[in-house]
C-alpha cells in the first residue's frame, strides 16, 4: 500500500473496471448517496464550502455508476436506499478499496456492528452537526482537523447563517422576548410577538394553559418566518426571516443538527 499526497491510503491490486483514486492538488472527491433531496443539498453546501468536491446521488445503482466513471476518495451513504441497503453498497465499495462512511437516523448497536462487518469506517447518527461530520471526514482522510464553529449566538455564527440560501435576516431574543442581536434584514416584531409566550425558554411554574412550541413556521404573502426555541442560557429564541417556504426545510435541517437548539 502507498500513501498519497493527500494523506490517505491507496490499495494496490484493485478489481478491474474501477478508475484509479483521484489525486488533484488538495482536492478530495466525495460521493454522497442520500435519498432526501433537502439533506443532500444541505450536505452539498457544507462540503463544497469546506473545500471538498461532491457528487450527490439518490440510489445505490447511481452510486456504482458514478464510481465507475470517476473513482471517489470517500463515499458518504445513508443506510436505507430506495434500491437496496447501504450495507450492500458498502461491501461493494470496500472490495474496491473505496472507504465508506455510513449514516442512519436509527443507529442501533446491531446496525453499528453490521456496518463495521460490511467494511464501513463507522456509522454516523443523523442528524449530526456540521462540526461532527467535518471532523470525522478529516480524521478518516488524514486531513488537518477543521476549526470548531463558534457557539450559537456569537456574531460570527449569526453572520454565517446569512450564507444559507433563502435566509434574509436573523434575530436572537432572550427568553423574555428582548432583542439581543440581529443580522441581515430587520425582522419586524409584529410578525412574531404573539407567538413568544409559547416559545419561552423555561417551563412556567404553574399549570400550562397551552402547550409550548419547539418550532413554528409562519407563512406570509411575500416571506416565511421560522421561530426556534433555544436553551434558556444564554439565549431564548431564534427568529429566521426566509424568502419563501421552499427554503424552510433546509434551514430547519441545519438548525436541528445544532446541539444548542432543543427541537
Amino acid at each position: 500500500m502507498a500513501t498519497t499526497e493527500q494523506g490517505h491510503t491507496e490499495r494496490s491490486g484493485q478489481p478491474d473496471g474501477w478508475p484509479p483514486l483521484s489525486h488533484g492538488p488538495a482536492v478530495i472527491d466525495l460521493l454522497v448517496v442520500e435519498p432526501s433531496v433537502s439533506v443532500r443539498k444541505t450536505l452539498e453546501r457544507l462540503l463544497e464550502s469546506s473545500g471538498y468536491t461532491m457528487r450527490g446521488v439518490t440510489r445505490m445503482a447511481d452510486a456504482l455508476r458514478q464510481a465507475g466513471r470517476q473513482r471517489p476518495d470517500l463515499v458518504l451513504s445513508e443506510v436505507t436506499l430506495p434500491d437496496g441497503g447501504g450495507l450492500e453498497l458498502c461491501q461493494q465499495f470496500s472490495v474496491a478499496g473505496v472507504p465508506v462512511l455510513l449514516m442512519s437516523t436509527l443507529p442501533s448497536d446491531r446496525l453499528k456492528r453490521d456496518s463495521l462487518e460490511a467494511g464501513a469506517l463507522e456509522l454516523l447518527s443523523k442528524p449530526f452537526t456540521d462540526d461532527v461530520l467535518l471532523r470525522r471526514l478529516a480524521y478518516h482522510l488524514k486531513l488537518p482537523a477543521p476549526a470548531r464553529p463558534p457557539p450559537l449566538g456569537s456574531p460570527t455564527l449569526l453572520n454565517s447563517l446569512m450564507t444559507r440560501p433563502g435566509l434574509l435576516g436573523a434575530a436572537l431574543l432572550s427568553g423574555a422576548g428582548d432583542l439581543l442581536e440581529q443580522v441581515g434584514q430587520t425582522v419586524p416584531a409584529v410578525l412574531y410577538r404573539s407567538f413568544l409566550p409559547q416559545l419561552r425558554s423555561e417551563e412556567p411554574a404553574g399549570p400550562v394553559q397551552e402547550p409550548l412550541l419547539q418550532c413554528a413556521q409562519l407563512e406570509y404573502p411575500d416571506h416565511c418566518l421560522l421561530l426556534f426555541r433555544l436553551p434558556a442560557q444564554p439565549l431564548g429564541i431564534l427568529i429566521c426571516l426566509i424568502q419563501n417556504s421552499s427554503y424552510a426545510s433546509l434551514i430547519k435541517y441545519h438548525l436541528r443538527s445544532s446541539p444548542y437548539i432543543r427541537l
